[in-house]
């Protein structure tokens, strides 16, 4: 990974979008910063396309959708897609027999909560569609780095999907990724795919497919301690933490953009 700062201007010119994670991306310590929501109203004001793309619940997404500056929003590990089309928002789903949060509850929790008795769902649990979250670190003690692969491998093991963030494991069964997620929903625009005008911007190890998928590829400094977690490394990496981050990486967009 290189220092964001290095990254040529010429290549930032041709950004015309940005997809980025929220929870230690956007956020700082759980909280949107005045920082980095004023940089989103920025980059939205300059025309870039913005599409928060993080695990969190469907029902944070259709918040954000409604209250922030933003095209779309991918949630629940890219489960699904909320955007507004003709003044109403639509939805488009990643896999139409992917198991409902409900049905992952009944078949996976019992056997989980035995073998892992401090496991917590997370706060959010009631506004989610497709997955199961565990709490790792928003409510509770944050859990051990061993503890957290040795539940992932629980979960694998079990005939689920999950990935850790840094607040949760979310776990779900269904050919659903985050990648997979903003390509289904470009092509049901009409849009082109075109990776080179994206840049993705993530924290941790649950980002690892996005980082793989997208060309322009940006870390926020927390990122360090989740890189022995991931294959392909993002491109860059900022100097600054989670929303500060992410305001670094949009002020270098708008400069690039205003200089001739």
């Amino acid at each position: 990974m290189r220092p964001w700062s290095e990254c040529p201007e010429q290549d930032l010119k041709h950004i015309r979008g940005l997809c980025f994670d929220i929870d230690g991306t956007f956020t700082t310590q759980g909280k949107v910063t005045a920082e980095a929501f004023a940089m989103l109203w920025s980059l939205h004001q300059a025309g870039y396309k913005l599409i928060p793309i993080t695990g969190r619940a469907a029902g944070h997404g259709d918040l954000m959708l409604r209250f922030w500056p933003v095209d779309a929003v991918i949630s629940e590990s890219g489960a699904l897609i909320y955007y507004v089309q003709d003044g109403k928002r639509q939805t488009l789903v990643a896999d139409e027999k992917a198991w409902h949060s409900p049905q992952i509850m009944q078949e996976l929790l019992p056997s989980f909560k035995a073998k892992f008795s401090e496991a917590q769902l997370a706060l959010d649990q009631d506004f989610r569609q497709y997955d199961l979250a565990i709490d790792i670190g928003e409510g509770v003690s944050p859990w051990s780095p061993g503890r957290i692969q040795e539940a992932l491998a629980f979960i694998q093991q079990a005939g689920f999907q999950a990935s850790a963030s840094s607040v949760h494991i979310n776990i779900w069964r269904g050919d659903i990724s985050k990648p997979g997620m903003f390509a289904k929903w470009m092509q049901q625009q009409g849009q082109k795919l075109d990776l080179t005008e994206w840049i993705y911007l993530g924290d941790a190890a649950n980002d690892a497919a996005a980082f793989a998928f997208f060309q322009q590829t940006v870390a926020v400094a927390n990122f360090k301690k989740y890189q022995d977690q991931v294959k392909t490394l993002p491109q860059y990496i900022t100097t600054q933490e989670m929303g500060m981050g992410f305001r670094e990486v949009g002020a270098r967009l708008l400069a690039a953009r205003n200089r001739p």
